[in-house]
């Protein structure tokens, strides 16, 4: 027992590393043999899966890979195809939902490309292909848009 606060000795006291380690998420610690079980030490059901990719995993990303592949529409339609494709997300995503032409992939459209997994990918075809009809509700969509109401 310390008579004076002299001979206190910090060190035990002082938990800034291992709080430190906790915030890091390095803490790590051995249990005394008194504590751990000897029953449980076959039990890998509290063991973190590995983290080593498999064939699978990499087959799998491949996979993801090129269904993410952007397409690049060749035959725009020179009226709609925006001069800057990066106002694409600003100008369309998430405005109008309820006035969209319905069953054409808009991206395509107005942005002049799309990725090969899109879900409206059938209708990635030229601007011949589009009816006159399909071509003025692009074009109100496109002004409703732009006029931010």
């Amino acid at each position: 027992k310390a008579k004076s606060r002299d001979l206190v000795e910090d060190s035990y006291l002082e938990f800034a590393d291992l709080i430190r380690s906790v915030e890091l998420k390095s803490f790590s610690t051995a249990l005394p043999a008194a504590v751990s079980n000897p029953a449980d030490a076959n039990d890998e059901s509290h063991k973190e899966p590995s983290r080593k990719r498999t064939k699978t995993d990499r087959e799998k990303s491949e996979k993801e890979r090129l269904e993410k592949e952007l397409v690049k529409n060749d035959h725009p339609h020179p009226d709609l195809l925006l001069k800057d494709r990066n106002d694409w997300k600003k100008l369309f995503v998430g405005k109008h939902v309820e006035d969209r032409p319905k069953g054409l992939c808009l991206r395509w459209v107005f942005a002049g490309d799309c990725f090969s997994s899109c879900r409206h990918r059938k209708t990635h075809f030229s601007h011949s292909d589009l009816t006159d009809e399909q071509v003025k509700a692009l074009q109100a969509f496109a002004k409703k848009c732009q006029n931010k109401s």
